[in-house]
């Protein structure tokens, strides 16, 4: 996660090697997926790759990681206030 101290929680991203893309929208999300996306961050600052030992770390946080991620998975693209354009 990226933030300088004058920002606000909504002006966080998440980054990767590609691109930020920013996680205002997990607002709409359940508590649950919103917890899954900030521990799946925090893990990234000891293993910057999605190796086993990455997921193992998230595991040993949130048991239910699977449950969270497939959840945020299937229902991203209906979160916030973009339009989604339909797949022609």
């Amino acid at each position: 996660m990226v933030a300088t101290s004058n920002q606000s929680v909504v002006d966080f991203a998440l980054v990767d090697n590609r691109k930020d893309r920013p996680i205002r929208h997990l607002i709409f999300a359940p508590k649950p997926v919103l917890e899954y996306a900030v521990v799946h961050e925090m893990c990234h600052l000891k293993h910057r790759n999605h190796e086993p030992e990455f997921w193992d770390l998230v595991g040993r946080v949130l048991p239910d990681w699977q449950e969270r991620k497939t959840w945020l998975d299937k229902n991203e693209h209906m979160l916030g206030w973009e339009k989604v354009e339909p797949l022609v």
